[in-house]
């Protein structure tokens, strides 16, 4: 019947999309291994490190791309994107001060003023947070209350505010 026709052809795409993901997912294990590979052969090979934080970063792991990110930077020191990258998943795994060093050296790297301009407003609001964690609220307070001066919809800063003053609330 219709139906029995209908039914196959929803199975067939069901398996056919299974097994597409399941070959995707092999090939690039593929990939990871021959990059790895490459770089054990060669610590310094630059595209390869790249290629893994690439494929880290699809994938979520954050902890494998910043360990090639950090050979990256280590290999390519003026590299601007690979500290740029390195910074935000410090930045992502909480690691304030890391991120914060990370973003001062593009900044310093980075000559367009634009460029460099986005950088310094992203390290402010890293610092911010930093002093947050760090428990130095009126100072976190201020830049904060700083980068909203800028930005007034930024979320984040909102969010880190409100906790600020929530737990000051909850304090008295």
């Amino acid at each position: 019947t219709i139906y029995e026709e209908q039914a196959r052809n929803l199975l067939k795409q069901i398996y056919a999309t299974d097994i597409g993901q399941l070959l995707a997912e092999e090939i690039e294990q593929d990939r990871i291994e021959r990059y790895l590979e490459k770089t054990e052969r060669n610590p310094d090979d630059f595209d390869a490190h790249v290629a893994l934080v690439s494929i880290y970063l699809q994938r979520g792991n954050i902890e494998k791309a910043r360990s090639e990110l950090e050979q990256i930077v280590r290999i390519n020191p003026i590299y601007i994107q690979g500290r740029t990258t390195l910074a935000s998943v410090y930045d992502e795994l909480g690691l304030f001060t890391e991120s914060i060093e990370q973003y001062a050296v593009a900044i310093s790297l980075e000559l367009n003023y634009e460029k460099a301009r986005k950088l310094v407003d992203t390290l402010v609001l890293v610092n911010a947070k930093n002093l947050y964690v760090e428990g130095e609220l009126d100072l976190a307070i201020s830049e904060f209350e700083g980068i909203l001066s800028q930005e007034p919809d930024n979320a984040l800063v909102h969010f880190y505010l409100g906790l600020i003053y929530s737990n000051r609330q909850e304090a008295m």
